[in-house]
C-alpha cells in the first residue's frame, strides 16, 4: 500500500524546489491569449483555447471582458478591471515560457499599451499578434472611431509593439482614419506585419493578404464558396496563427495553415458555432 502511495507522489517530490513546484518540459509549446469571454463558446477566450488545443498547443488565457452574448445576439460588455487582468498576466507570464501572445477584445488603447508594457517587461522576447476588434459579428461595437482620433499616440505605440496585426477590411479602413486605406497599410507594414482578413472585402472576397516588413506582399488564397458562415472566424484564425508560429512555421506557412483551419472549421457544420473536430483527419479543404 506505502509503496503505491509513494509511485502516485514521486512526480511531485521530482518537481518539488525550494518549495515551488518546477514546471516540468512539455512537447507543446505555451502560447497565451487575452480575449474576452463568451457564452456561447464561438468566439473570444473559449475559441481560442479549443484551437490551442487541436493545434497541439498548451493554451493559457487572460480575460479581458465578460461578454452577454450568442451566437447571433449581442447585449452588453463588461471590461474586466485592469489592475485584475496586470495580476492575471505577470503571474502568467512569469511562470510559463510563452513565446507567442494574441491580443483580442482590450477596453481601450490606452489600457492595451499599459498590458503591453507589463508584456514586454516580463517576457520582452514574446511576439504579440494583434486581432483589432471593433465590433461584434453581432453588430455591438466594441469601440468608436472617434477613439482612434482621441488615443492616437496610445495606438501607435500598441501597433509599434506587436509583430503581426489581424485587421479585416472594415477595421483597417477605421483605423486609417481617414488616411486612403493602401497608403495606411503601407505606412503600416514598415514596423510591423499585417495580414489583412478578406472575408469582408466586396471584391477578392476570402483572398487574405498578408504584407511583411521586408516588403513582400502574399496572397492568400481560400475557397469560400464551400463555407457556411460562422460566429468568432476573425478569434479562431488569429488563434492558429499563433499556435503555428509556436510550432515553428515561417509567417507565411502559419498563415496559410490558420486560414485553412479555419475554412474547415466553417464546413463543419451549417450552424454559425464551428464544431472543433480532429484537424488532422479533416483534409477536405486545402489553402492555396
Amino acid at each position: 500500500m506505502f509503496g503505491s502511495i509513494l509511485l502516485r507522489l514521486m512526480p511531485i517530490w521530482l518537481c518539488k524546489s525550494h518549495g515551488k513546484t518546477k514546471l516540468m518540459k512539455t512537447e507543446r509549446p505555451y502560447v497565451l491569449t487575452l480575449a474576452g469571454f463568451d457564452p456561447s463558446a464561438g468566439a473570444g477566450l473559449l475559441a481560442d483555447i479549443k484551437t490551442f488545443e487541436q493545434l497541439h498547443c498548451y493554451g493559457l488565457a487572460v480575460q479581458t471582458a465578460n461578454t452577454i452574448q450568442t451566437d447571433d445576439t449581442f447585449t452588453a460588455c463588461h471590461w474586466i478591471a485592469k489592475d485584475i487582468i496586470i495580476e492575471q498576466l505577470s503571474i502568467v507570464l512569469k511562470r510559463f515560457p510563452v513565446a507567442y501572445i494574441k491580443v483580442g477584445i482590450v477596453e481601450s488603447w490606452s489600457v492595451l499599451e499599459e498590458l503591453i508594457g507589463v508584456m514586454k517587461t516580463i517576457k520582452p522576447e514574446a511576439k504579440i499578434v494583434f486581432d483589432p476588434i471593433f465590433s461584434a459579428s453581432a453588430n455591438f461595437d466594441f469601440h468608436s472611431e472617434a477613439s482612434i482620433q482621441t488615443e492616437k499616440l496610445a495606438l501607435e505605440n500598441v501597433l509599434s509593439h506587436c509583430y503581426l496585426i489581424t485587421p479585416n477590411y472594415n477595421e483597417l479602413q477605421i483605423m486609417a482614419n481617414g488616411i486612403a486605406t493602401e497608403d495606411f497599410l503601407k505606412m503600416l507594414s514598415t514596423t510591423t506585419n499585417v495580414l489583412v482578413k478578406g472575408g469582408h472585402k466586396k471584391i477578392e472576397k476570402g483572398i487574405d493578404q498578408l504584407y511583411t516588413t521586408i516588403g513582400t506582399v502574399y496572397e492568400i488564397k481560400g475557397i469560400p464558396e464551400l463555407l457556411s458562415a460562422k460566429h468568432g472566424t476573425g478569434c479562431i484564425l488569429s488563434a492558429a496563427l499563433i499556435a503555428e508560429l509556436a510550432k515553428g512555421k515561417s509567417l507565411l506557412e502559419a498563415s496559410k495553415k490558420a486560414k485553412n483551419y479555419v475554412e474547415q472549421r466553417m464546413g463543419s457544420n451549417t450552424t454559425l458555432l464551428a464544431y472543433h473536430t480532429s484537424y488532422e483527419n479533416k483534409n477536405r479543404l486545402k489553402y492555396i
